[in-house]
């Protein structure tokens, strides 16, 4: 079910308007590849605080980073 934003740059599309649909799920790709990246990068955060916390525990400089 499509819900239109009230804010969208974009009239609403038609029933069965073709490029309306199609600059939505470009709209819709473009999130979720956003949110993707995003996870991998909160991942690689994650990932690296882990690594420093390891560090420290082992009692290690952490001049390496």
């Amino acid at each position: 079910m499509v819900t239109e934003n009230a804010n969208s740059p974009y009239p609403p599309p038609a029933e069965f308007d073709l490029p309306g649909r199609r600059r939505h799920q470009e709209r819709r790709l473009a999130l979720r590849a956003l949110r993707i990246t995003r996870r991998t990068r909160v991942r690689a955060l994650l990932s690296h605080e882990h690594t420093l916390l390891t560090m420290n525990t082992h009692g290690r400089l952490l001049h390496n980073i």
